[in-house]
């Protein structure tokens, strides 16, 4: 009965293809192989345009799966470096196609028919693959590195304020554009005079009659160390003088104001808002989203109808202090009255109550299940010990490992809130003093959290407010979710307010 096996054949790249061993002819110098030997070839895999250094090849990875489901007794490729250019990825696969009894062949590489000499030298092959790999990547660098300093420059396009003039040689070099160069430097008058991305965005697209430039592009343009006369590619670096439109000190004092913008900028719009999010045009129905405008008096904070910005509604702006000082009272009177308060109370009791009993009955839920959890590792770390192959279970040791892991974070969690969770004396006025003094002070986070958990939407329209109270959940966080405290009845209040 003759010997089965495949063939797996790989090159990197079209030119590793033109320059060293094509993929045709690694397939047909294994064919012969196998014809030699008398091993019947069942099929062939092929990766094409992919590196060894890495696994993650769909056909190597078929061809190890194919060997392995088929028993098939041969892997036959062409040399080491065929099979892989990672020495880790090279030992763990030789190792599993070894335990499934496939043996693997390499065809310009034979290896000593003594067990220990052939060890040795598949060893010495792999090192010497995995060196190569790291030396092609040395050298493409370097060649990288090398074009750079004759002004080619690394990517398909250049920014604004250059252009790449192609030599004799054919190759393009990169040298500052005076035909764009005005653009740039409108870019950084805008930017010092305070507009953001967006701002200039606008500006550059109705001035030049275009619409190519928006908030990503501008800030590439503003981070660039190109104007500065840098040319980055990765860790290299190269210096033009007469690339530099900026100085160092300016464009490091451009990064500065750049981060800082951004930090402001992640909660400016709604950091001084208690209703973003809540607030709907009665007009057309979009959300009213927030922006904010400078003054004299600094900062101001709006309320503006989205389809407004778009210019699909004719909603008026409305100023967001008067409106949340308005809301917010209006809310708070409502709520805040002695029947609500005294409910509140007592459901406040009783739920802080369940929620204990809750957390015990979990708490001994999660102790049964890691333990069980426990027992499963323990049993996999005892069959490692004994000799079973680590990377089989690895995953699973894994799995198991992040079960636990979250387990003892809950418990450790519960073990937080049972200490919390001791039925406190709550008397009305302490209550209404609470929920007075958060919405009297800067934690806008908290006070926009706060009147969600009362409010299902407001809708505004020719001056008027519609709220739509939902039932109130006074969150406690656990591992059950959340617990649920006083549900008044919703209702409609209509309300105005002048914005004048």
């Amino acid at each position: 009965m003759s010997l089965r096996g495949i063939v797996y054949a790989r090159v990197s790249t079209d030119k590793q293809a033109e320059r060293e061993t094509p993929i045709e002819s690694q397939i047909s110098q294994c064919l012969k192989y196998a014809q030699e030997k008398g091993i019947e070839v069942v099929a062939i895999f092929k990766d094409e345009g992919i590196s060894g250094s890495t696994d993650k090849r769909p056909q190597f990875q078929q061809a190890i799966s194919y060997a392995v489901k088929n028993n098939v007794d041969c892997f036959i490729v062409f040399d080491t470096s065929r099979f892989a250019r990672n020495r880790e990825d090279a030992i763990y696969y030789k190792r599993l196609l070894r335990k499934n009894g496939i043996e693997l062949h390499y065809v310009v590489t034979p290896l000593p028919d003594d067990p220990v000499s052939s060890y040795l030298t598949e060893g010495i092959f792999e090192l010497l693959d995995e060196y190569y790999t790291l030396m092609i990547k040395k050298h493409t660098l370097r060649g990288i590195e090398e074009s750079i300093k004759k002004r080619i420059y690394p990517k398909n396009k250049c920014p604004v304020g250059y252009k790449v003039v192609k030599g004799e040689d054919g190759k393009g070099r990169i040298y500052k554009d005076e035909e764009t160069s005005h653009i740039y430097l409108k870019i950084l008058t805008l930017f010092r005079r305070g507009l953001g991305a967006l701002e200039i965005a606008h500006y550059l697209n109705r001035e030049l009659g275009t619409d190519e430039w928006n908030k990503k592009k501008i800030l590439r343009v503003l981070k660039n160390p190109l104007y500065k006369g840098i040319i980055e590619y990765g860790e290299i670096k190269v210096y033009f003088e007469d690339l530099r439109y900026i100085s160092d000190e300016e464009w490091g004092k451009i990064q500065k104001e750049l981060q800082r913008r951004h930090k402001e900028e992640k909660g400016r719009h709604k950091a001084k808002m208690f209703f973003v999010g809540l607030l709907k045009c009665g007009r057309c129905g979009s959300a009213m989203t927030t922006r904010t405008g400078k003054g004299k008096g600094g900062l101001y904070f709006y309320y503006v109808c989205y389809n407004r910005l778009h210019r699909k509604c004719k909603q008026e702006i409305l100023p967001a202090h008067k409106v949340d000082e308005f809301l917010s009272k209006e809310i708070l009177d409502y709520i805040l009255n002695e029947q609500t308060l005294q409910e509140l109370t007592a459901r406040l009791k009783e739920t802080i109550q369940k929620a204990s009993n809750n957390f015990l009955e979990r708490e001994k839920e999660l102790r049964e299940e890691k333990e069980k959890i426990e027992n499963q590792i323990n049993n996999l770390i005892k069959a490692i010990t004994a000799g079973i192959d680590p990377h089989t279970v690895k995953d699973e040791l894994n799995r198991l490992q992040a079960i636990k892991d979250k387990i003892s974070a809950e418990l450790s969690h519960i073990k937080n809130l049972k200490t919390l969770n001791v039925a406190p004396r709550i008397n009305p006025a302490q209550v209404r003093a609470v929920f007075e003094e958060l919405v009297a002070s800067n934690d806008y986070r908290r006070i926009r959290s706060f009147f969600k958990t009362l409010i299902k939407e407001i809708v505004y329209d020719n001056k008027t407010f519609d709220i739509q109270y939902s039932p109130a959940l006074f969150v406690i966080e656990g591992n059950q979710g959340r617990v649920t405290g006083l549900e008044p009845a919703t209702r409609g209040s209509t309300v105005h307010c002048s914005t004048s």
